[in-house]
């Protein structure tokens, strides 16, 4: 998680006030701990998800073209099976047809020979008129043979061609079929593959909302405060607005959807309340005072604590100039001093060695937003946000931003 996030979450629960200072303690070793446990294990999850995800896209890619050569090999079939059928058809015609002229050959062959063959002949050679007429007959009967057997012969060849037509297309069918079979094999293989993953992403799945619900659990710990104060009825434009930018810094590192939904559902309700706020405010109270976040009420401790805060993370992305007093440019003290000034009227000196002599020293576990962090044994400081976190400048290079204490060497309450 973005330390930064906790910072500015961490930082608002003061707004409120001292009844709310428990918000305020710094987030213990065990809830960073957890909270990025449960952020890692869900992005393991994720990421194993994403993978077995990108299989099965790979095994959908190759049985979508097994899927495409089956169907056309299937209507292939189909065709061929039409086609055979119709040389069937054709064969069953020539067929009846041969046996046609082969009866009708016959017969003849029949009548020519019924009362033998010599006597045939004799017939037609006594009947002759002459022997041109002979000749005439003996060439019409044979002639009338060579015909018959020619159109047999014709006829046998034609069923042979569709016999051998129909064999090819046979031939062909059991190639597809076996084709087919193959790809089916395959395809289910690959079926099975992507069976046995999918069960897996469904398992990591179930997993993935079990880890969720704990990560939206820990992630639930950053809104509350600020939700809290945008259901209060009594909190004031500043309040609501910080409660605001606290809910949009927390969205930047927020996992779970359910606790994104929710901040984005109250920074709506929080710029609607501000909106009638606005409209029934009484006419001494200007746009001015309400709109640079700090409370009118200085005398207070939430009211200057939540000024300080709001008021510091204006200037986040600022560069660290050395010596700079701001509000363009700072060093480590400038920026503190700058801040204490604006926000809360108060001097606490512009050098770091006059800031450590400031307030009262607390101790680390006594931190609250809005003391004073030094560290590198005093040389630098920032402001306490909360969560171990501070704004600073840091060095030369750098800008104002939020980030953990490191080299804690002391601190200082200046307000409380």
């Amino acid at each position: 998680m973005k330390k930064n996030t906790i910072s500015t979450l961490l930082a608002i629960t003061l707004l409120a006030g001292t009844s709310f200072t428990a918000f305020a303690e710094p987030l213990t070793d065990a809830q960073k701990q957890e909270m990025h446990y449960n952020k890692q294990k869900l992005d393991e999850v994720n990421s194993k998800i994403n993978t077995l995800t990108d299989k099965i896209e790979v095994l959908d890619a190759q049985i979508e073209p097994l899927v495409k050569n089956i169907q056309e090999n299937d209507k292939n079939i189909e065709d061929i099976k039409a086609d055979i059928v119709l040389v069937q058809k054709d064969i069953d015609k020539v067929k009846e047809n041969f046996e046609k002229k082969q009866q009708a050959f016959g017969e003849r062959m029949r009548a020519i020979y019924k009362s033998g063959g010599n006597e045939s002949y004799i017939s037609i050679l006594f009947s002759s008129t002459s022997i041109s007429d002979l000749i005439n007959k003996v060439q019409a009967v044979g002639k009338v043979m060579k015909i018959d057997k020619q159109v047999i012969s014709d006829i046998e060849n034609q069923k042979k061609v569709l016999d051998n037509k129909k064999q090819e297309l046979q031939d062909k069918k059991d190639e597809i079929n076996k084709i087919n079979e193959k790809n089916k094999v395959e395809m289910k293989k690959l079926n099975k593959l992507k069976a046995e993953q999918q069960v897996e992403v469904d398992r990591l799945k179930e997993e993935k909302k079990k880890v969720t619900v704990n990560l939206a659990d820990s992630e639930k710990t950053l809104i509350e405060y600020p939700i809290s104060i945008i259901k209060k009825d009594t909190s004031s434009i500043s309040e609501l607005r910080n409660a605001i930018e606290m809910l949009t810094a927390a969205r930047e590192s927020i996992t779970t959807d359910e606790i994104d939904n929710q901040a984005k559902e109250y920074i709506e309700k929080a710029k609607d309340i501000i909106a009638s706020k606005q409209q029934s405010s009484s006419s001494n109270v200007t746009a001015g005072s309400e709109s640079t976040g700090v409370s009118l009420n200085r005398g207070t401790y939430s009211g200057n604590v939540s000024s300080i805060i709001a008021y510091a993370y204006q200037f986040r992305g600022r560069p660290y100039v050395s010596g700079g007093k701001g509000p363009n440019v700072f060093d480590c003290s400038g920026f503190t001093s700058y801040v204490y000034r604006n926000a809360a009227g108060i001097e606490i000196g512009g050098w770091t060695g006059e800031q450590l002599r400031t307030g009262r020293s607390v101790s680390y576990s006594e931190l609250q937003p809005g003391d004073l962090v030094f560290t590198n044994g005093g040389g630098h400081v920032g402001i306490y946000v909360g969560g171990g976190q501070m704004i600073h400048a840091p060095r030369t290079g750098d800008v104002v931003k939020v980030g953990p204490i490191y080299h804690y060497s002391s601190a200082r309450r200046v307000i409380g």
